[in-house]
């Protein structure tokens, strides 16, 4: 067998990019265990909702996966971004990634950036990178939005900023993205 008929091989048999029927029927179970989507509706955050849906629906984080993006939103009565702990305590987080040893952040710029270069892009997706950040800064109010890193070789990626309702009206959400990077 030469070496890429044994690449292709490992990459087969490996559990995480393809695992089991138990793995994968546990797998669904977590994720579907919790919803994502629990933030009391408000029309700042419905409109955020629809943007970064609508810029981000023909994106993927490109990893051994290619896996597409979720929104996710929940109430939030904090002005500061999650601990790790807090995104763990809000069901964002597979089981088997949520050990706070695997943990690192990075801010919208250091993730965002590699993904807009255009002359670095093999799948076409600079310029929607480049509209979903701006999207990101326009939704959190040119706030910082956080970009949160669980697990090895399987990493829960979130995207998350806070998006307060406009005017007089009341509704704080911790809202964004999450996707999977597989990276074995």
């Amino acid at each position: 067998m030469d070496k890429g008929d044994s690449d292709y091989m490992a990459m087969l048999n490996n559990p995480t990019i393809n695992p089991g029927p138990k793995q994968q029927q546990e797998q669904q179970s977590i994720s579907s265990s919790k919803s994502r989507d629990t933030a009391t509706s408000f029309d700042t955050l419905t409109s955020a909702c629809n943007n970064i849906k609508n810029v981000s629906k023909d994106l993927i984080l490109v990893s051994e996966s290619d896996e597409s993006f979720e929104w996710v939103s929940a109430d939030w009565t904090k002005t500061d971004l999650p601990t790790a702990q807090e995104i763990i305590n809000l069901g964002w987080v597979d089981q088997n990634a949520s050990t706070l040893s695997s943990f690192k952040t990075k801010t919208l710029d250091q993730f965002f950036e590699p993904m807009m270069d255009e002359t670095n892009d093999s799948y076409n997706q600079a310029k929607g990178f480049q509209s979903l950040y701006k999207t990101f800064k326009e939704a959190f109010n040119d706030k910082s939005g956080q970009v949160y890193f669980f697990g090895q070789g399987s990493i829960t990626v979130l995207v998350l900023g806070i998006i307060n309702a406009s005017g007089s009206g009341r509704g704080r959400a911790l809202a964004g993205l999450r996707s999977l990077l597989v990276q074995t």
